[in-house]
C-alpha cells in the first residue's frame, strides 16, 4: 500500500485484443489493492488462533526449564535458557537450506522494513452485524524505541501493544470479544491487526524491490533472514518405549506473492528433521538421544554417530513433498542402498530417478566421502496458467513462493490443476568443488539462478513456542519487542488485493488475503501432512510431451500465449513440435521433469493407432467426372456416341451416378492432454470406383467409369467424458482432402488423359488451410492399463466411432460447357456443380500407447 513518492508505475500497454479480452471477462490489466472500506468482504470474520506447543516439547523442556538452577536468560531475557539457544542455533545452522532463486526475491527479516520505510501496526475495527463498515483506524509505531509503557499511561506504543497482547493473549484473553461466546443481533464487531509492505500490487513491488537488471536491490540485500523453530513429536515405535524425533522449521519471510494469486506479505516453511547416521532407518530417537541432541554433546559427534539428514520436508502452497533419505538408505553403501531400492514396494512412478536423486542430494562429491547437511529448496516459480494470456507480454506471475524440492514442471500443486515451473538449477556437488570466487558470484547474484545460503551466522533466528515466553513478553519491554510480532494474530500485509478468484466466495480464503504469521499456521508444531497440508508424492515423468495447454507457455509472453504456444497443441503443429521436434528441444534446451501427484498422474501422453474406416460416399462426388482435365473429352465422347447412334426418336431418359463406399485402413497419432483431452492427427488412402450411365429411350447406355483415388489428413480435438478403463468420447476437428480421378474410360474405352488433376491438393504454398471439417462420438475400451516405464508402461485400447465429414466438392470450374449438357436434356437438378458434400464413417482401431 505504501509507495515511495518518486514511484511512479509504468505498465506495458496491451494490444487491443488482450484489452477486450480483459475487459470482458472483468480482469484487472494489474491487480491492486481492494479499497479500504471493501477489503473485509475478502477476509474470514475469525480471529486466527495461535498454536500451541507439542507434548514432547514440553516434556524435554525444549526451550529450557526455568525451575531448573541451571537456568540461565540473560542475553537477551526472553523466557529461553540462553545456553540451550546456542543450541539450537548451532543446529539450525548446520542443517541450514541453500535456497536457489527462480526470481529475485529472497526470504528477509522483516525488521528491514522499519528500518527502511517504517512498518506500523494497523489495528482496523468493524462492525459486521447488520452491514459489514469500518468502524476505527488505528496506527501503532510499534517497531519504534519509545521505550516501556509508562506507569499509568496508555499513550505510547508499547502501552498499545501491551494491551493488544492483553487482549489476544493464548491462554486468559482480556478482550471481551475474545472471550465471548456469542453476539448481540445487532452487534458483531470484528477487529482486524495487519502490516503494510511497499506496493500496491504486483508491478509496484517488482519496482520497489527490484533493481532493473531483475536482482534484488541492494540495501536488503544484508537482511536474508530464516526464522527457525525447533519442536518435538512423538512417533510410533515398535516397543513401548517412546520414541520422538525433532523437527527444525526453517520459515521464510517475503514481502509479497506474485504467483498464480496475488497476495501482499508471505510465510513459507521447509522440515528438517535429523537422526545419527546409523538410527536413520529408526521410527525415532530414544530420550537419551533426544537430550544428546538437546545438551549439544550430539553436535561433537561424527562418524556413524553424526547427525545427518533424515527427513527433508517441502511446503508448497497446499501440498507437502518429502525427501526421505532413510528409506531406502543413501548412507549406507552404494551395493547395498542400490539392492534396497530395487526390492522396495509401491514405488512412485519415475522412482529411479527420483531415488538417485536423493542420493545424490546427501553427499557433497561424486565420491560420497563427505556428507552433506544442508538440504537444497527451490524458491518461485513460473506460474503456469491460463491467467497468463490475461497479461501483458513481459515476465510476471514468478515470485509464488513455495519451496521446491528440485527444479522442474510441478503440476496440479492448486486450485483448477495449477501448474508451476521451477527452471534454475543447482548442482551442489559441482558448487563445493568450484572456486572460492565462483561460489562468491552464485550467493551474491540475488537474481533468478542465484544461490542464498542461509548458515551463516547472523542468518538463522530462532523462534520459540508461546507458552516459555508469554510471561517474560507480558511484563518485559524489551522482550515484548521481540516477541510481539509471533504473538499477535496480525496479518502480514495489505489485507486484500485483486487476483483470479478473488471474492467469488465471501469472507473465503480464494488466494488474493494476505497472510497469518507462522504461529497462526497449521504447519506450526506439525509435521507432514495437516488440515491444510495434503500429500504430494512425486511421480516424476520426462518432459519431451507437455500435457496440458498451459505447460507450453512462457511466462515472458504475455497474451501472446495464445498464438504460436496455442496453436503447438492443435494438429498438425502438436505433432511436429512435441515429437518430430522433439530431439531438437531436447538437445537445445533444459528439459526438467515433470512432476505429478498419485491422484493425477496420466497414464498416456503418446499413442499409435491404427484400425479401418468405411467412408459411405455420397453420389454428389460423381460431379468429380465433370472435371476440366478430362470433362470435355467426356462430354465430346458423349456428344459424339449420341451423334452415331441416336435416330429422330431417341430421348435421353435418365443420368444416374455411381459412388462406390470406400473401406480402407486408417493410421493415427494420438497425444494426450491431461487426462480428458486427446489430440490426433490421422491419415487415409482409399480408392473406390466413380461412374455415371447416361440411358436413353431406344439405344444402349453411355457408361462412364472412373477410380476416385483419395487423400485425407485429420487432425482433431476429442473430450472424453470418463477417464478410466471405458472412456465414451465427443470429437470435432479438420483436416485436407484431395483426390483425383484415374483409369477414366468411356464406354470402356481409356480417354486421354487417364489421370485428372489433383483436386486441392495441399503444397508448400497452397491449399495449406483445412477444407474438411469433422465431428462424431465413440467409445474406447482400454483392457491393458499399465503405468511403468517402457517397455513395461504399455497400455492397449480398441476403439469404435462414427464420424460426420464436410468439404466442398472442389470443382471450382466445370470442365465442360453446360449448354451441351442442358442440350442432351441433362436435368437442371443433376448439373455438375461446385457444392458442399457430406459424408459418414465408422471406424475400428486398435491403440498402443504409453
Amino acid at each position: 500500500m505504501k509507495t515511495p513518492p518518486a514511484f511512479r508505475l509504468v505498465a506495458a500497454r496491451p494490444g487491443l485484443w488482450a484489452l477486450a479480452t480483459l475487459v470482458a471477462l472483468g480482469q484487472p490489466l494489474d491487480a491492486q489493492e481492494i479499497p479500504k472500506d471493501e477489503y473485509l468482504r475478502f477476509v474470514p470474520l475469525e480471529v486466527p488462533r495461535i498454536v500451541g506447543q507439542t507434548d514432547a516439547s514440553a516434556r524435554f523442556r525444549l526451550y529450557g526449564d526455568p525451575n531448573s538452577p541451571d537456568f540461565v536468560d540473560v542475553a537477551p531475557l526472553d523466557g529461553v535458557d540462553d545456553r540451550r539457544m546456542a543450541v539450537l542455533e548451532a543446529l539450525g545452522l548446520r542443517f541450514a537450506p541453500f535456497l536457489v532463486q527462480s526470481s529475485e526475491m529472497v526470504p528477509l527479516d522483516f525488521r528491514a522494513f522499519a528500518r527502511v520505510d517504517g512498518l506500523p501496526l494497523h489495528v482496523d475495527r468493524w462492525e459486521t452485524a447488520m452491514q459489514e463498515r469500518l468502524i476505527s483506524e488505528e496506527t501503532i509505531d510499534w517497531m519504534g524505541d519509545a521505550g516501556p509503557c509508562p506507569a499509568g499511561s496508555d499513550g505510547s506504543a508499547d502501552c498499545r501493544v501491551h494491551e493488544l497482547l492483553a487482549d489476544y493473549h493464548p491462554a486468559t484473553p482480556a478482550s471481551a470479544v475474545e472471550r465471548a461466546r456469542s453476539v448481540t443481533p445487532r452487534s458483531a464487531p470484528f477487529e482486524l491487526l495487519w502490516l503494510d509492505f511497499p506496493g500496491g500490487g504486483p508491478a509496484e513491488w517488482k519496482a520497489y524491490f527490484a533493481k532493473d537488471d531483475r536482482s534484488l536491490r541492494d540495501d536488503l540485500r544484508d537482511d536474508v533472514k530464516t526464522y527457525l523453530h525447533p519442536f518435538l513429536e512423538e512417533v510410533e515405535g515398535p516397543g513401548d518405549e517412546p520414541l520422538y524425533q525433532l523437527v527444525l522449521q526453517y520459515w521464510f519471510f517475503y514481502p509479497y506473492n506474485d504467483g498464480g494469486n496475488n497476495h501482499e506479505g508471505d510465510w513459507e516453511h521447509i522440515h528438517v528433521i535429523p537422526a545419527p547416521r546409523d538410527r536413520v532407518t529408526e521410527p525415532g530417537l530414544t530420550a537419551a538421544e533426544v537430550r544428546e541432541i538437546l545438551d549439544g554433546s550430539a553436535l561433537a559427534v561424527s562418524g556413524d554417530r553424526g547427525l545427518v539428514m533424515k527427513r527433508v520436508e517441502y511446503y508448497f502452497h497446499s501440498k507437502v513433498a518429502f525427501l526421505d533419505f532413510s528409506s531406502p538408505n543413501v548412507y549406507a553403501d552404494r551395493g547395498a542402498w542400490d539392492l534396497e531400492r530395487r526390492t522396495m514396494a509401491n514405488r512412485v512412478a519415475g522412482g529411479d530417478a527420483w531415488e538417485r536423486y536423493l542420493r545424490f542430494m546427501a553427499y557433497r562429491d561424486a565420491a560420497e566421502t563427505e556428507i552433506n547437511t544442508h538440504p537444497i529448496g527451490y524458491i518461485g516459480a513460473d506460474n503456469k496458467g491460463l491467467d497468463q494470456i490475461l497479461s501483458a507480454p513481459g515476465p510476471k506471475n514468478r515470485d509464488s513462493h513455495g519451496t521446491y524440492p528440485a527444479p522442474g514442471l510441478f503440476k496440479d500443486i492448486g486450485p483448477a490443476g495449477a501448474t508451476e515451473d521451477v527452471h534454475p538449477s543447482f548442482d551442489h556437488q559441482k558448487f563445493f568443488a568450484s572456486s572460492a570466487a565462483e561460489q562468491e558470484e552464485r550467493l551474491t547474484r540475488f537474481a533468478r539462478g542465484g544461490v542464498v545460503f542461509m548458515g551463516d551466522p547472523g542468518k538463522v533466528e530462532i523462534v520459540p513456542d508461546w507458552e516459555p515466553v508469554i510471561d517474560v513478553v507480558m511484563s518485559e519491554y524489551d522482550a515484548r519487542r521481540r516477541w510481539s510480532w509471533f504473538l499477535l494474530p496480525i496479518r502480514w500485509g495489505y489485507p486484500a488485493h485483486e487476483s483470479p478468484l478473488a471474492g467469488i466466495v465471501a469472507h473465503a480464503e480464494t488466494g488474493n488475503i494476505s497472510i497469518v504469521g507462522p504461529a497462526f499456521n497449521s504447519g506450526w508444531n506439525r509435521s507432514g501432512v495437516n488440515q491444510q497440508y495434503v500429500a504430494y508424492d512425486p511421480h516424476v515423468l520426462p518432459r519431451p510431451f507437455p500435457t496440458a495447454l498451459q505447460d507450453a507457455f512462457s511466462n515472458e509472453w504475455g497474451f501472446m500465449n495464445a498464438t504460436l504456444p496455442t496453436l503447438s497443441f492443435l494438429p498438425p503443429f502438436d505433432a511436429l513440435w512435441r515429437i518430430v521436434a522433439a530431439p531438437i528441444r531436447l538437445a537445445t534446451s533444459p528439459m526438467d521433469r515433470v512432476f505429478y501427484p498419485a491422484e493425477t498422474v496420466p497414464f498416456r501422453f503418446v499413442g499409435l493407432r491404427a484400425g479401418v474406416t468405411k467412408h459411405w460416399i455420397t453420389d454428389e462426388y460423381a460431379d468429380l467426372l465433370f472435371n476440366a482435365t478430362q470433362g470435355p473429352a467426356f462430354i465430346a465422347g458423349l456428344i459424339d456416341y449420341i451423334g452415331q447412334s441416336a435416330g429422330p426418336e431417341t430421348e435421353f431418359v435418365d443420368l444416374k451416378a455411381r459412388v462406390e463406399d470406400q473401406v480402407a485402413p486408417v493410421y493415427l497419432v494420438d497425444l494426450y492432454v491431461g487426462h480428458h483431452i486427446v489430440t490426433t492427427n490421422g491419415l487415409r488412402h482409399a480408392r473406390s470406383d466413380v461412374g455415371a450411365t447416361f440411358s436413353f429411350s431406344d439405344i444402349d447406355p453411355f457408361v462412364v467409369n472412373s477410380e476416385l483415388n483419395m487423400w485425407e489428413y485429420t487432425g482433431s480435438l476429442r473430450y472424453s467424458v470418463f477417464t478410466d478403463g471405458v472412456q465414451p468420447f465427443v470429437r470435432a476437428g479438420y483436416g485436407l482432402s484431395w483426390y483425383r480421378l484415374e483409369e477414366y474410360s468411356l464406354n470402356g474405352q481409356p480417354i486421354d488423359p487417364p489421370e485428372s488433376r489433383w483436386v486441392r491438393k495441399p503444397g508448400f504454398f497452397h491449399n495449406l488451410l483445412p477444407n474438411t471439417w469433422h465431428y462424431g462420438v465413440g467409445i474406447e475400451v482400454i483392457p491393458v492399463r499399465k503405468f511403468a516405464a517402457l517397455p513395461a508402461g504399455i497400455d492397449v485400447g480398441l476403439t469404435i466411432e462414427w464420424q460426420q465429414f464436410h468439404n466442398k466438392l472442389g470443382l471450382d470450374q466445370v470442365g465442360v460447357d453446360i449448354a451441351d449438357l442442358i442440350a442432351i436434356g441433362v436435368p437442371a437438378d443433376q448439373l455438375p456443380r461446385e457444392r458442399w458434400v457430406s459424408r459418414h464413417a465408422i471406424s475400428a482401431s486398435l491403440a498402443i500407447s504409453f
